[in-house]
């Protein structure tokens, strides 16, 4: 198997209401495979398309009752020559709502789920052609010192020690686990 992630909108609050950072509905997000160097361009490509739902207009909680008000889905399709054609490999994707705290996500007064990796286990889908997705958002992986690289430039810190500018912070993510005969461009296994 490989593991390939695409990290979209970083520095992220968790519990950044009203307005919660969601992927985009008049996006196409793309993610190209290159696999033959015979070949022009992308030979492998897969494509999400994501849609929200408002289960609740009645209020301006994201999470209530059982309901969300940006409840998100997405679509993903794969080609496998270059972008000719497109084949629907996951119809009904679910994105799990922000972790905005315990009381929205494990409560009965919100989504009475056990607990928020619960959530994210569930959203786990398996393509029609074998990969498992994975499509919310994510604890930032990076440590980048953003006070030392905005302060001209100041890193590594000449004096003072580095701080994680983007800890506790989010990214959205999309995040895809394929066979290696998938990709290899004769789809031969890994032997």
């Amino acid at each position: 198997k490989i593991t390939i992630i695409a990290n979209y909108v970083p520095g992220q609050l968790p519990q950044g209401g009203p307005n919660y950072y969601s992927f985009g509905e008049n996006i196409r997000y793309e993610i190209h495979i290159d696999n033959n160097i015979a070949t022009n361009g992308d030979d492998i490509i897969y494509r999400f398309t994501f849609q929200k739902k408002n289960e609740d207009p009645s209020t301006f909680f994201n999470i209530r009752l059982g309901k969300q008000n940006l409840k998100t889905s997405y679509v993903m399709e794969r080609s496998m020559n270059g972008g000719k054609s497109f084949t629907k490999v996951v119809s009904d994707g679910i994105v799990p709502p922000p972790n905005i705290g315990p009381r929205s996500i494990s409560s009965p007064v919100g989504l009475s789920t056990p607990d928020y990796n619960t959530l994210i286990e569930k959203s786990i889908a398996k393509a029609s052609t074998g990969e498992k997705v994975f499509c919310g958002t994510a604890d930032d992986p990076f440590f980048v010192d953003l006070g030392g690289i905005f302060d001209l430039g100041d890193a590594p810190r000449a004096s003072g020690k580095p701080v994680d500018g983007l800890k506790c912070l989010n990214v959205s993510t999309i995040a895809l686990q394929i066979d290696i005969s998938t990709l290899q461009k004769d789809r031969k296994p890994v032997s």
